[in-house]
């Protein structure tokens, strides 16, 4: 199965990035269309993992005490 590419400037824009990654166009446009076709929420959720791994240990919870004082007052 073929496809066929007759827009020149999307043909030079694919070859220039396919070139930048190392890979060939076809990879190019194959890993372009499975990442679009990926579920939104999956791909937010490989964002946020992404994300957290550079992260320092301990900051991945969503306590907050220590912004605010004892009677519940940003310090």
């Amino acid at each position: 199965m073929a496809l066929v590419i007759e827009n020149e400037e999307l043909l030079r824009l694919a070859a220039a990035e396919a070139a930048n990654r190392g890979v060939t166009v076809s990879e190019f446009v194959e890993s372009a269309l499975r990442k679009e076709l990926t579920p939104k929420s999956e791909r937010i959720r490989r964002i946020v993992n992404e994300f957290s791994q550079g992260l320092p240990p301990g900051l991945h919870s969503s306590d907050h005490n220590d912004l605010y004082d004892e009677n519940g007052l940003p310090q």
